[in-house]
């Protein structure tokens, strides 16, 4: 398994799926879950070996998402 890509220049910092899935306070099996099934919108970006990358905007959105499913 490959290291997660950098960001690129004037890219802002992306995030893993594991750090991603702990702010959120979940597994990361349950966040690739609402991700498949469309409950959370589409990673930010998906580096060339599959990882999914987050944007902090992808995460503030997800949260929102979250805070209505009754966590």
């Amino acid at each position: 398994m490959g290291r997660p890509e950098l960001p690129r220049v004037g890219e802002p910092s992306l995030m893993t799926v594991g750090q991603v899935a702990e702010k959120l306070g979940m597994s990361e099996t349950g966040l690739r879950y609402r991700t498949d099934k469309g409950i959370f919108p589409s990673p930010t970006r998906i580096d060339d070996d599959g990882n999914r990358l987050f944007s902090q905007a992808w995460l503030d959105q997800a949260l929102k998402i979250r805070a209505g499913e009754g966590k």
